[in-house]
């Protein structure tokens, strides 16, 4: 069983791909995040192909059935995540993109511990400093992220989809993730200060 570790925030997972997977391009989907760093969770797939929950009506993914188990589910995986101990055991469909899919619900929820929440936002760096734009699907979020690169060469950015920001020593930070939207950009590991978040409507 072949593995990858991979850093989003300040928590490292080490996710383990069953046969079936292993020789996909997942762990190319998360380049610019992989690391050696020692894990903070353990993620153990058990990979069935064409695997599909079509009964799937449950109002949220993660569901807390422990102090400290999570039960986790949705259309293309199903499992238990123990954050005491840091390992989830899943059985997950083949499809490449479904651990990107696993992955932020396990991060939302190793999140907590650490501070941070995840933001359904675009953001970039400018000048060392960070700023994060909100709003609702078709707000804008991925045109300005488009608009902003295009525009000013020193712009890094952290996501056009998904950001993730903690508060650290009494500063609030935002990091970047390999969570993307239609700019695919992939990105790598980036922490900044957050400078300002601005809420977004569309026009």
């Amino acid at each position: 069983m072949k593995s990858f570790r991979i850093k989003i925030g300040r928590v490292v997972s080490e996710i383990f791909m069953s046969d079936g997977m292993e020789h996909s391009e997942v762990p190319e989907l998360f380049n610019g995040f992989i690391t050696r760093e020692k894990p903070n969770v353990r993620i153990y797939t058990k990979c069935i192909e064409d695997l599909r929950y079509n009964d799937y009506k449950e109002p949220a993914p993660a569901r807390l059935v422990k102090s400290n188990i999570y039960h986790i589910k949705w259309y293309y995986f199903s499992g238990e995540f123990n954050t005491k101990t840091g390992i989830a055991r899943m059985d997950i469909n083949t499809k490449p993109f479904v651990i990107s899919s696993l992955l932020r619900i396990i991060y939302a929820i190793k999140m907590i511990e650490k501070k941070g929440l995840f933001v359904h936002a675009s953001s970039f760096v400018r000048d060392g400093v960070a700023y994060l734009f909100a709003g609702k699907s078709g707000a804008g979020k991925t045109t300005l992220a488009k608009i902003a690169t295009r525009s000013d060469r020193e712009i890094q950015l952290l996501s056009d989809e998904i950001s993730l920001i903690t508060y650290e020593r009494g500063e609030v930070f935002a990091y970047s993730t390999p969570f993307w939207g239609s700019t695919r950009i992939m990105g790598r590991y980036i922490k900044a200060p957050l400078r300002a978040i601005y809420f977004i409507n569309k026009s």
